[in-house]
């Protein structure tokens, strides 16, 4: 094909089949979650244009059509250029978390988040491979997962070691809500590995302190357990991460936020903004920060009171006049 002539690219995606024959159990389901992908776009998030299914031998067989990168490049190779800095390593990483969190604001889990499935458009990183998304918000009797062992929570993988196929799930997931903490959990997998590699390969560009910031965020991602290949960042004990991991991905977003400087605390309590140029005069603590709620909190009666009352000690007979104002 030669888009300069007219034509697109396009990439055609179906789910495995299993060995030996063709998985039909939740064909007419998969279709249906195929379809619900096609209608989600977000920049992060790799476009789904079609969506059906074809019949072999009698048996459907879901697909979907999707975009196609040119040349394809995953997160991990491009991470390797000499010329990447660590704040582009931090944005790469916002935006494989903002198409995540895209995903399951919309109520489709992922499933299958590791590095390979993170591919490259210009200098976004894009989240792709769908063919295991899900819907987290109805109730599932049956499904099957194609996953990557390595990268999953410990749960998918205890189920899938019973059906005799390490990378697929195939069971019944009593709580379709905990696809949300698979994919926080293979998030959390897939950043310290990427921290790892880009530390390695750019050990200059990544400070100490922005190193254990992201290593600390990830190891929360963990859900308080680590695997053979994941553990966490062990200057903390495991019940930490137990009052820690994250459960949401929204909290994910925000910590990332705060690294960048794009959230701040001062944004919503202004009393914290030590550049600010409204402030009050102390002699021992210098400049401190206020805000029109604090300066109605100083006009209060029960706070105004302290003017008329005496500082104590010996220091009353030097300076008569000293009080509790400040």
């Amino acid at each position: 094909l030669e888009p300069e002539k007219g034509k697109i690219l396009r990439a055609l995606k179906w789910p495995r089949p299993l060995k030996g024959h063709i998985d039909v159990v939740l064909s007419d389901a998969l279709v249906k979650e195929f379809r619900t992908l096609a209608s989600l776009n977000h920049p992060n998030l790799i476009k789904i244009y079609f969506a059906n299914s074809v019949k072999v031998d009698g048996h459907v067989i879901p697909f979907y059509v999707m975009e196609f990168m040119d040349p394809p490049e995953t997160i991990s190779e491009f991470i390797r250029r000499p010329e990447v800095t660590c704040t582009q390593f931090i944005k790469l990483l916002r935006d494989v978390v903002t198409g995540i969190d895209y995903l399951l604001s919309h109520s489709v889990a992922h499933n299958d988040i590791k590095p390979s499935n993170i591919l490259m458009r210009a200098d976004t990183a894009v989240v792709s491979d769908l063919g295991s998304a899900l819907r987290t918000d109805v109730d599932r009797h049956e499904t099957t997962i194609t996953f990557t062992g390595k990268y999953s929570h410990t749960e998918k993988v205890a189920v899938a070691a019973r059906t005799g196929d390490s990378n697929r799930y195939r069971g019944q997931v009593e709580n379709p809500k905990r696809m949300v903490i698979w994919d926080i959990f293979s998030l959390g997998c897939t950043i310290l590995e990427l921290l790892q590699e880009f530390s390695e390969k750019h050990p200059a560009e990544i400070s100490p302190y922005q190193f254990r910031y992201l290593k600390l965020m990830a190891s929360r991602m963990l859900d308080a357990r680590g695997t053979s290949h994941f553990r966490w960042y062990s200057a903390f004990p495991s019940h930490f991460y137990k009052e820690v991991s994250y459960q949401t991905i929204d909290k994910i977003s925000r910590d990332l936020q705060k690294l960048t400087g794009e959230y701040a605390p001062s944004m919503f309590v202004p009393e914290l903004d030590f550049h600010s140029r409204t402030v009050i005069q102390g002699g021992m603590h210098g400049h401190t920060p206020t805000s029109p709620n604090l300066l109605e909190l100083l006009k209060h009666p029960s706070v105004r009171r302290l003017n008329s009352i005496s500082q104590l000690g010996l220091i009353l007979f030097i300076y008569p006049g000293a009080s509790h104002s400040r």
